[in-house]
């Protein structure tokens, strides 16, 4: 695209018709490939907003950009935001197995075409022998919602209860949504459905519930969108969600949003000719309510929730050494965010986080932590946890965490006027924790004060050599700046104020819990599965943990990696299935893989409930260990349990 961007550019700046061979010489390609590229930007051109520019073609004169040429910069915005979402380009859903197979879901899942593999075949100009290994990858990624694909002389088919055929889709779709923009959201949703629906579901929300819609972050209010844009569509082609039996009390707590779900199916049945039956408005206020859009008007005094929810965080606040008990922000914003949680992993509703990955590498220990923390959960709601849902609460608590640290000091540089600066300090007030102190100062003002006791800097200008964490921002605030001024911060954060463990390195929690028949040093293993079948056997033959210990553990497997720099892995199960408290740990002659990561070093924390409050101090080792390639490597090179001991005690004679 590069090239062709640079095509566009020399043909800006030409007031008269050019040859090919003109354009060729400058950009180093024969003239064929100016011809292609030609064509090509024709076609982007035409889906580029409010521009009638085209480039003319004309017999031994050459060619010529026409049209109105004071928009070139937000046109080649456009080119590259387009063209970057290949699935648009309707060539590359024939020759790309990646985009094709998000086309199979449209039309055999979403639209169920009565289509058969020979006709597939023939349209993505590909083998049936292809097409067999695009259902095989479509029906494993979707296999968890009970929805299958089906091959058959009539066609394709499809089995499955209609609610889990949408959570098909959206599942399938979330993996072509995470890390995008928005631009690329609403054309990958409009080629899906082939028309306006989830732009105008979105500006039927915003007209008709604004205020709900300022309180929900971007991402619910994405997934909602998608999830509802969905039933649209199959409520078009006729197909209905199957009434679902459940308890009393979740139905009361579903009518918390149940007004606005009736009031906006009665809109949608108007101008989408569709038709709500009560099972369909029931789902749609399921999904408001799991996306947290509840009608403030009708509370429900929680005191079930409440109790569970204090429970929490006096166990997070014992494990973390910090009274979180009277943090009264928490509390509500677990209160708000717990109910619609559970529903979520109840109804199977899975709602991404686009930096989990981020979450998971510079706050590894607390996400651990509350893996552990919060197990219980699990048998409580009958739920299966998953690492976006941690993820999500991790943000609460460590937000409480900084909180109970010392403020930090933000100063926030603008060359625009006062209004532009309040915005971007608005903005930032509400991204970053109450607690910190944020003030908009010119660079004038910033050159000429002391900055020993700023702590982070964002800025919409370049400020040359600072010895200061800096953000460079734009000035409008995009989804790339919060990410960008979240990830600093949160560097800055564990940097400043660490684990206070000490340095030298001592680590009695890991010794503590560490069982010498545990530990094998130097071994050969040839896979992952060996790995943990090996480490299972172990602790179920020693009766440390029961019969449901490997499941748990096979589960989190599945559920994310658990895998991490500097290869180790780090599973586990759950506390509440182990009976007694013990620390596995092998290294290996040769690496296997582990997800996407080469693992050498492989750590198993068993920790049963009753020693919990230790996990805080187990995890500070570990991750104070593996963090440091150093001692990795002196790990590495443990030839018995005697000298890992002294290892882990800082003793002489290792």
């Amino acid at each position: 695209m590069n090239r062709k961007i640079e095509l566009l550019k020399l043909l800006f700046n030409e007031a008269t018709f050019q040859p090919a061979n003109y354009f060729s010489k400058k950009l180093s390609v024969s003239s064929k490939t100016v011809y292609a590229d030609i064509e090509e930007l024709n076609d982007l051109l035409t889906t580029s907003p409010s521009t009638d520019l085209h480039i003319e073609k004309s017999p031994r004169k050459g060619m010529m950009l026409v049209g109105k040429k004071n928009q070139l910069e937000q046109i080649i915005v456009h080119l590259n935001q387009t063209n970057s979402h290949s699935y648009f380009n309707v060539k590359a859903r024939r020759f790309n197995p990646h985009f094709r197979r998000l086309d199979i879901v449209k039309r055999c899942l979403l639209n169920q075409e009565n289509v058969s593999l020979e006709q597939l075949s023939i349209d993505y100009i590909v083998s049936k022998t292809s097409l067999h290994k695009d259902f095989e990858f479509i029906n494993n990624t979707i296999a968890k919602e009970q929805v299958a694909l089906h091959i058959t002389h009539k066609g394709i088919g499809v089995t499955g209860q209609e609610i889990h055929i949408q959570y098909a889709i959206k599942h399938f779709l979330s993996f072509y949504i995470q890390q995008q923009d928005n631009d690329y959201l609403q054309l990958l949703m409009r080629s899906m459905t082939d028309d306006d629906s989830f732009n105008y579901i979105n500006q039927l929300l915003v007209n008709h519930n604004g205020m709900l819609i300022q309180q929900c972050s971007e991402y619910y209010l994405s997934s909602l969108l998608i999830a509802i844009t969905i039933q649209i569509k199959r409520l078009s082609l006729g197909y209905h969600v199957e009434k679902e039996d459940d308890f009393l009390f979740n139905h009361i707590r579903y009518m918390q949003s149940y007004l606005i779900a009736s009031q906006l199916a009665e809109k949608l049945e108007t101008d989408f000719s569709v038709v709500f039956t009560t099972s369909d408005t029931e789902y749609l206020s399921k999904l408001f309510f799991a996306h947290r859009m509840i009608d403030e008007t009708s509370k429900i005094n929680d005191q079930f929730y409440a109790r569970i929810i204090k429970q929490i965080i006096n166990k997070i606040g014992e494990i973390e050494r910090v009274d979180l008990s009277q943090d009264a922000k928490l509390y509500h914003s677990l209160l708000s965010h717990f109910p619609a949680m559970i529903t979520r992993l109840q109804k199977k509703i899975q709602v991404i986080n686009p930096i989990l990955e981020e979450i998971k590498v510079e706050y590894s220990k607390l996400f651990s932590i509350l893996w552990y923390a919060l197990s219980d959960l699990e048998r409580r709601f009958d739920i299966t946890l998953n690492d976006h849902e941690v993820s999500f609460l991790l943000i609460h608590f460590q937000i409480a965490l900084d909180k109970a640290a010392d403020a930090n000091n933000i100063v926030i540089i603008c060359q625009y006027g006062i209004s532009s600066s309040n915005l971007i300090l608005n903005k930032v007030r509400q991204l970053l924790p109450a607690k910190d102190n944020i003030e908009v100062y010119s660079l004038s003002k910033l050159q000429s004060s002391q900055l020993d006791n700023v702590d982070l800097i964002i800025t919409t200008l370049d400020i040359g050599q600072i010895n200061k964490p800096v953000v460079k921002i734009s000035s409008l605030l995009n989804t790339a700046d919060y990410q960008n001024i979240i990830q600093t911060y949160a560097n800055y954060v564990l940097n400043k104020h660490g684990d206070g463990v000490d340095k030298i390195g001592n680590w009695p929690s890991i010794t503590t819990f560490l069982r010498p028949n545990l530990v094998h040093l130097n071994v050969d293993i040839t896979s992952k599965a060996q790995c943990l079948d090996m480490l299972l056997s172990e602790l179920e033959g020693e009766n440390y943990v029961n019969a449901n210990y490997r499941e748990s553990v096979l589960n989190r497997e599945a559920i994310g990696n658990t895998s991490i720099e500097h290869g180790i892995a780090l599973p586990h199960g759950s506390p509440m299935f182990v009976t007694k408290s013990s620390i596995s740990l092998i290294t290996l002659n040769k690496p296997i893989k582990w997800g996407t990561i080469d693992v050498s070093i492989i750590i198993m924390v068993s920790l049963a409930e009753k020693d919990i409050i230790n996990i805080n101090d187990v995890f500070t080792g570990i991750y104070q260990i593996v963090s440091d390639k150093n001692l990795v490597l002196q790990l590495q090179s443990m030839q018995s349990f005697q000298q890992l001991e002294q290892f882990l005690s800082h003793k002489k004679g290792i």
